[in-house]
């Protein structure tokens, strides 16, 4: 547990940052974080793995919550509009920080660096339709409300979303362009899910994405929860049959909330990151570090790799597990 107390001591170390230097803060938080995954992946007594995560959970929402107060994470689209308008205070590094001191005579609060000037337009911001050309305003316009039910119920992060926002959009301009809009979510819709209803046939599942001639709201929302997933999935990206499993079992609870509006539940940004990706990419790298009697790792023809532990997904056992319950690494190692 020592690498968990010396986490502890980082954590509440940024906890004391927290609100007087927040982005200090954010210093610790991840040093802390680093820590606990590390001990995480060590701990073998359930009750303390429990408490660690609960812990690393914290960790990264206040990491989250700071940067997004602070706009420190922006979209490149975000970037581009604030600048445009202006809205990017700039102070120079003569300004004195003290309290009550008076600024250089060359600081000047708001004003623009040469980028900034130079920047008069952002075309590809979804936040503000009616800035955007047509193709693009009616490529947003299709999304309706997916995008916003979808993080609610799964926790995605805001930046994740406003990133798949911009992706989904040009995907279906372009498509547009030389197909039509009509037939662009079709044809977007069938390449996106061609590979997961190749997983569903091996199987032998019924797949729960729509079909073809499904109305729009089902097709747009397989390509936005499809595109949500692979835009966090960070290192399973690797392993393109457990996206496939993610997106089964996770389109499987949209349907069961659909007929159960009591079910439909509300998770913090951040939740699918920590509560899905990170449990699963823990259980993955720990089967890929085995080691020898000797402490030393064995070689890389001995011990499991991405293949391996995707191979998992690729038997009927992966459906007895919750996706949001990683399965244990020595399962993903013997696949």
């Amino acid at each position: 547990e020592s690498l968990y107390y010396e986490a502890m001591e980082l954590i509440n170390a940024g906890l004391k940052l927290d609100v007087n230097s927040p982005m200090e803060a954010v210093e610790y938080y991840q040093r802390g974080s680093d820590l606990v995954s590390e001990a995480l992946e060590l701990e073998t007594d359930e009750e303390a793995a429990d408490r660690y995560q609960r812990t690393l959970d914290m960790a990264e929402e206040r990491i989250r919550y700071i940067t997004r107060t602070n706009n420190r994470l922006q979209t490149d689209s975000q970037l581009r509009l604030k600048l445009s308008q202006g809205n990017l205070g700039v102070l120079d590094d003569e300004t004195s920080s003290q309290p009550g001191s008076e600024a250089s005579p060359r600081a000047t609060v708001g004003r623009q660096p040469s980028y900034a000037r130079r920047a008069t337009r952002n075309y590809f911001s979804p936040e503000q339709p009616e800035l955007l050309p047509p193709r693009l305003r009616e490529a947003v316009e299709s999304f309706g409300d997916a995008f916003q039910l979808l993080a609610r119920r799964f926790g995605f992060q805001q930046e994740s979303v406003r990133c798949q926002q911009e992706h989904l959009m040009l995907l279906l301009a372009n498509t547009a362009s030389h197909q039509g809009f009509q037939r662009a979510l079709s044809s977007v819709h069938a390449k996106l899910v061609s590979a997961y209803r190749q997983w569903s046939s091996a199987l032998g599942v019924e797949p729960a994405c729509a079909r073809a001639t499904d109305v729009h709201n089902s097709r747009m929302t397989d390509v936005v929860l499809l595109l949500l997933i692979w835009g966090e999935a960070s290192n399973l990206r690797h392993m393109p049959e457990c996206l496939c499993y993610l997106f089964h079992a996770m389109r499987l609870e949209l349907r069961a909330a659909a007929s159960s509006p009591h079910r439909a539940l509300s998770r913090p940004p951040g939740w699918f990151l920590s509560r899905v990706v990170a449990p699963l990419y823990r259980a993955v790298r720990k089967c890929m570090h085995t080691k020898k009697g000797s402490g030393d790792l064995e070689s890389h023809t001995s011990r499991p790799n991405y293949d391996d532990a995707n191979e998992f997904f690729w038997s009927t056992r992966c459906l007895d597990y919750v996706y949001h319950d990683a399965p244990a690494d020595e399962t993903l190692g013997a696949a």
